[in-house]
């Protein structure tokens, strides 16, 4: 190399799933699309023929569009900003943790996706993705309400 020394960049490396790719595109990318899957009313033990092409379309198209989405994933990771508030959670952790396992976790946020990276023998394995606005407020974790605070004259009162 003409006694040049090129020096490569560390870059943060994600294993990439395919049930990320495939939430990715259900939940962002193509929402309207998949919109059925979410919102579909039909009980657990019982099949919607619905669901099932969507499942399939949505497989296929994961295989189909794989680098193109991976490239946008990698956009996204690298531009998403670490959240530490999620850690700080119990009921969110809970969930992780029965989900997950016991592992480090690290949160990443870009726009209005979070991504659970879980860091597992010094690599970076993102699993999935939920809408940011979801996964404290109302979606995934509900927090506890809490009483209006009275008096010990207005309790006697009563």
């Amino acid at each position: 190399m003409n006694g040049q020394v090129v020096e490569a960049r560390k870059q943060p490396t994600w294993i990439l799933t395919n049930h990320l790719r495939e939430r990715y595109v259900e939940r962002f990318h193509n929402k309207k699309h998949y919109e059925h899957l979410r919102t579909c009313s039909v009980g657990t033990g019982q099949k919607c023929e619905t669901c099932v092409s969507l499942a399939f379309d949505l497989h296929a198209e994961v295989q189909k569009n794989r680098n193109y989405l991976d490239k946008v994933l990698a956009a996204r990771l690298f531009k998403a900003k670490e959240e530490r508030s999620y850690l700080n959670n119990s009921e969110f952790m809970q969930r992780m943790y029965t989900r997950y396992g016991y592992e480090p976790f690290k949160f990443l946020v870009h726009d209005e996706v979070l991504f659970v990276v879980l860091l597992k023998e010094g690599k970076q394995i993102v699993p999935t993705c939920i809408p940011a606005r979801e996964s404290v407020v109302g979606g995934i974790v509900t927090r506890p309400k809490f009483r209006k605070r009275v008096s010990p004259d207005e309790v006697t009162r009563n």
